[in-house]
């Protein structure tokens, strides 16, 4: 099937600036309901890769980080206390969330935000944050997006990236139709072939994570990419 790459993201983007309006950016919010927090799935792979992270930051000196598709800025946030990075930036393509985002946080020291697509090139120089992170987006790409996401983030990024995916995976097919929410797409990967896109530019992973502990039952995976012979 053919798909409107204007168009689909068009439509991507009104659902999330709806998103902000209607749910405080909370986008897995139920629709018409007062709740105001992430699902226990989000705060467990959140929770997950702080701890990932922990040992890289001491080891490797990580004082910057990118976080894309920050949304209204939490998990940005987050990073900015936990691991009191000089500087962290919040890139969303969604307007109307970067505005949740700044009137949350735009009194802390460090953490800014701003409107921008990995899609269509980023908007800082090569290699200027030790840390990129990208959750929760990569699987609402087009496939050839993906690629196109991946050569971003090893631009932009000095040391390591940590992304988000969904993989292709019977049980994940069946609990959503590879639908988020019911109305956004979702475009599952096979790891190796995202493997071989970040080799082509010198990252190698030092850790597969699945949000379940168990690998094959876990349609959701975290990879930490580390620039080759960064931890030697």
């Amino acid at each position: 099937m053919t798909t409107d790459r204007n168009a689909y993201y068009q439509r991507v983007r009104g659902i999330f600036d709806d998103i902000a309006r209607t749910r405080d950016g909370y986008y897995d919010a139920p629709s018409g309901s007062q709740q105001r927090s992430h699902t226990p799935w989000q705060r467990l792979n959140r929770f997950h890769i702080q701890k990932l992270l922990t040992p890289l930051v001491r080891k490797l000196g990580l004082r910057s980080c990118l976080d894309l598709g920050c949304g209204m800025g939490d998990f940005s946030h987050q990073l900015s206390q936990r691991f009191a990075f000089e500087r962290v930036v919040g890139v969303d393509f969604s307007p109307a969330v970067i505005d949740v985002a700044l009137a949350r946080f735009a009194d802390h020291d460090g953490l800014t935000f701003s409107v921008g697509d990995v899609t269509t090139g980023l908007a800082f120089g090569d290699r200027k944050f030790d840390l990129t992170c990208c959750l929760n987006v990569f699987h609402h790409l087009l496939p050839a997006d993906q690629l196109i996401a991946i050569d971003e983030f090893c631009r932009v990024a000095d040391q390591v990236v940590v992304l988000e995916v969904k993989r292709f995976h019977v049980l994940h097919r069946l609990l959503t139709g590879y639908r988020a929410m019911g109305m956004v797409d979702i475009y599952a990967v096979h790891i190796p072939l995202i493997l071989d896109r970040f080799a082509e530019h010198g990252f190698q992973p030092l850790t597969i994570r699945p949000i379940f502990y168990l690998h094959a039952l876990s349609p959701i995976a975290v990879l930490v990419m580390a620039r080759t012979g960064q931890l030697q």
